[in-house]
């Protein structure tokens, strides 16, 4: 088998296998962002904010915080300082809100499911760089054995182990 060949049998192993990776990347749920949540919750009145005395300990943080001028903007006044007259302490939502648990868990089970296929994904490239290095290195009657047994090209995983087991 030449290099050409070879190149033709890596070529469609790596199409392949990118579109393996864009499926799994497109099984991975979205999730609705923070922002888009509390207005959720805002709007159906189904929110809970922090007490008094966490927000008045917040401010106070914020303010022992804000040490020099430019700290004072930012840390204090927020980016809005030099608006005009909109000036004031700015929160993050996880500082005022109390952020649902539902959300919390919905947010934990999607990270979960991304390092799932992060996994997966990482697995797939070092199987098809591995495979790439056996198909150069391979003996022509190695490859011409695993390409008429090999049907499907799709399942890396399947040809990997084939390629192992012929050589």
């Amino acid at each position: 088998m030449n290099t050409v060949q070879r190149k033709f049998i890596i070529d469609k192993l790596t199409e392949k296998t990118k579109l393996r990776i864009d499926i799994l990347k497109k099984s991975v749920p979205e999730l609705l962002s923070l922002n888009v949540n509390m207005l959720h919750q805002v709007m159906s009145n189904d929110f809970e904010i922090r007490t008094t005395e966490e927000l008045k300990k917040l401010i106070l943080e914020k303010a022992l915080k804000a040490g020099s001028d430019k700290n004072i903007r930012e840390d204090w006044l927020g980016n809005s300082w030099n608006s005009g007259h909109r000036m004031g302490v700015h929160f993050t939502f996880d500082e005022f809100f109390i952020i649902p648990e539902k959300y919390i868990r919905l947010r934990e089970e999607r990270q979960e499911k991304v390092d799932k296929v992060n996994k997966e994904i990482g697995e797939l490239q070092m199987q098809l760089e591995t495979l790439e290095v056996r198909i150069m290195v391979a003996s022509d009657k190695t490859l011409q054995t695993l390409i008429n047994e090999v049907d499907d090209m799709g399942s890396i995983s399947m040809i990997d182990t084939k390629l192992k087991l012929l050589s």
